[in-house]
């Protein structure tokens, strides 16, 4: 009995908690987990995307998209597809669009690329989703060779023209930063190491 009162207490005191840190019970904070949990078993019954390409986030029964998609069609399903989850009451759908369809390459180049055509003269070859939230989206860049060069925000231009980029999680030392707006998309490339001459047009 007192093992079941101690475990009782436990969790009154983990609530309470949980409460003061999120502002949301330990109720609203499973609902929520438990959206989070089907929305990504939707999206992979679908076949529209990869997991690992695509973050799913939920707050108070909204859905938070972020990552990278080939296409247009496959940004506008993921939120199809989200939307249809039974509890979820708006989606945020922050997917970037990686890929450029093959009519927009110019003549004589038959692979599409899957860096954003703002970024095509930097002497990144690829980028490759990392993590997001509901804010910004981290990418891994590399070079023709397949070095890691640098490391790409991708988030709405109105934040960065607003609070700048102090905010983003840095966990790579970079040797300096530019900023490529891209319309209501600003991608933030903190270039490391050899990448710095590469990138250095």
């Amino acid at each position: 009995m007192r093992r079941l009162a101690l475990v009782v207490i436990a969790l009154v005191v983990l609530g309470a908690g949980c409460r003061s840190l999120t502002g949301r019970t330990v109720g609203q904070w499973v609902d929520d987990r438990t959206i989070t949990a089907r929305v990504k078993a939707r999206l992979a019954e679908t076949n529209v995307l990869t997991l690992t390409r695509v973050h799913v986030d939920t707050y108070d029964h909204t859905v938070y998209l972020t990552g990278g998609v080939d296409t247009l069609e496959m940004k506008h399903r993921a939120e199809q597809v989200a939307g249809e989850v039974p509890q979820v009451q708006v989606v945020v759908n922050n997917l970037h669009v990686l890929k450029v369809a093959p009519a927009a390459s110019p003549p004589g180049e038959g692979a599409t690329s899957s860096v954003p055509r703002v970024l095509r003269a930097t002497g990144l070859a690829r980028i490759d989703p990392e993590s997001g939230t509901p804010a910004w989206t981290r990418y891994a860049g590399f070079d023709a060779n397949g070095r890691r060069i640098a490391t790409i925000f991708a988030l709405p231009t109105a934040d960065v023209t607003a609070s700048g980029v102090r905010d983003l999680p840095v966990d790579v030392p970079a040797d300096r930063l530019s900023i490529h707006p891209d319309g209501a998309t600003s991608y933030v490339v903190m270039w490391q190491g050899e990448g710095d001459s590469v990138a250095g047009q």
